[in-house]
């Protein structure tokens, strides 16, 4: 078997990019040439005059994998911090009179 090689810089962000999306969107096929076309890139194997190309592909697809993925439902954090707020300042304006 072959060494594992480390990661490369541009390869490495886009790790990051695909860990913050659900497992099976991480893990597909899309997310896999994602991560291809990072490679590419930090090798110097696209030419100057492509680059522009690889890197506007490499954001249509981080775009198209964000997009099939579920988000955070209604009810995270900060709009519990926000609903919280929101009270308190009822509760005290209704103080007041």
């Amino acid at each position: 078997m072959a060494p594992r090689r480390p990661p490369t810089p541009v390869e490495t962000a886009a790790r990051r990019d695909l860990r913050a999306l659900p497992k099976p969107y991480c893990d597909s096929a899309v997310a896999k040439a994602y991560l291809e076309l990072a490679r590419t890139i930090d090798l110097g194997l696209v030419a100057t005059k492509d680059l522009a190309g690889v890197v506007r592909e490499m954001r249509l697809i981080y775009v198209t994998l964000d997009a099939m993925a579920p988000h955070k439902p209604a009810g995270d954090f900060v709009d519990e911090m926000q609903a919280h707020r929101e009270r308190r300042m009822r509760e005290a304006a209704s103080s007041v009179q």
